[in-house]
């Protein structure tokens, strides 16, 4: 018996969840046959190519538009950098070199993960002037750490990803 996910099935990013796609690789032949060119057209047909096979909650239906485009721009081999999920973070500590290397690193990791961090900057508190990352006002890594250090810290914390 295999486990996993079954045949035919993607596994996509929509917004910050993992969902599995029937039918998605059919879909992306069938737009690449059409000649269609305008992301908005091209996303129109996928979302109907898909619907049969897909449970596309209204109240998601931007957040699978994006996601369908970046998959869309994937299996074209072009860049998607662009339309990585976002997630919003904090980030403690005082202004300064260390800070800035600090976002720096953590924009790189999340980019690993295709996320985007949307950071707020929050003044450090108490004596303690070493960046702090924070995810739902949970401390995620303080201090300067090595890059696989924080790597391992946010996977921990997306690990249901």
């Amino acid at each position: 018996m295999r486990c996993g996910k079954p045949s035919g099935v993607n596994l996509i990013l929509i917004g910050l969840h993992r969902v599995g796609i029937v039918g998605l690789g059919k879909a992306f032949k069938q737009i690449d046959d059409s000649g269609l060119t305008d992301r908005e057209e091209i996303t129109d047909r996928i979302i109907g190519l898909l619907a049969d096979g897909n449970y596309i909650p209204d109240t998601q239906r931007e957040a699978y538009r994006i996601a369908l485009w970046r998959e869309f721009l994937r299996y074209q081999g072009q860049d998607i950098s662009e339309y990585y999920s976002e997630v919003e973070v904090k980030v403690r500590g005082e202004v300064g070199d260390l800070r800035d290397q600090f976002v720096d690193t953590l924009i790189s990791v999340f980019g690993e993960f295709e996320l985007r961090p949307t950071i707020t900057f929050v003044s450090p508190t108490g004596e303690d002037p070493r960046p702090e990352l924070l995810m739902d006002d949970d401390t995620i890594v303080r201090g300067p750490v090595s890059r696989q250090n924080l790597k391992a810290a946010v996977g921990r914390r997306i690990s249901d990803w």
